[in-house]
């Protein structure tokens, strides 16, 4: 890898972090859910800010008209994966999220299924394509999104054992880990 290829790599994993707000808390907690709500905020950055079981709005920027509204059900730590041969790495355990989305607005939603968490390490973790939608504990009704019309999600992430999950990050729109998440939810 060129010294250039490195470089970029490094700014779009502190971009990340930075944006999305590294944070490091040591909690072990199973499952957490609706009963740990509180009031979303916005902050300057424009986004929605809330802890899990809250309904966080998520409205298209470039289409007004279209809106979301993205809820963080819970975190399920660890998951059960559906075929008893998806071992995680050593050292590691699958967790996932169980989320929904409605949409809001007046158009179909192409919503994806994208999100990041923030570790209690500070790392920011991609979504696992070996865990996702394939845990016992969520069942994922996820399509494109006609007005009003609900859909359930489940990404699932490869932790370290020793790592919890202190945010999640989610948008409607397909991000990566270089743009900042429109919709954050903290766990405790």
């Amino acid at each position: 890898m060129n010294a250039n290829c490195s470089r970029a790599r490094g700014t779009i994993v502190a971009l990340a972090i930075l944006a999305f707000g590294a944070t490091a808390c040591g909690s072990s907690a199973k499952v957490t859910s609706s009963s740990d709500a509180s009031t979303p905020t916005s902050d300057a950055g424009h986004q929605t800010m809330g802890h899990v079981g809250d309904t966080l709005t998520d409205p298209d920027k470039y289409l007004p008209s279209d809106v979301a509204t993205v809820t963080l059900v819970k975190v399920i730590d660890p998951v059960t994966p559906v075929t008893a041969s998806n071992v995680p790495d050593p050292g590691s355990r699958w967790v996932g999220l169980e989320m929904t989305i409605v949409d809001n607005g007046d158009n179909a939603t192409q919503a994806t299924d994208t999100a990041f968490v923030t570790g209690s390490d500070g790392t920011v973790y991609s979504i696992n394509a070996d865990i996702e939608e394939n845990f016992t504990e969520c069942t994922s009704t996820m399509t494109d999104l006609q007005p009003n019309q609900k859909a359930t999600f489940c990404p699932g992430f490869l932790l370290p054992n020793a790592v919890t999950i202190a945010k999640v990050g989610y948008s409607t729109r397909a991000m990566d880990a270089s743009q900042p998440p429109d919709l954050i939810w903290t766990v405790p």
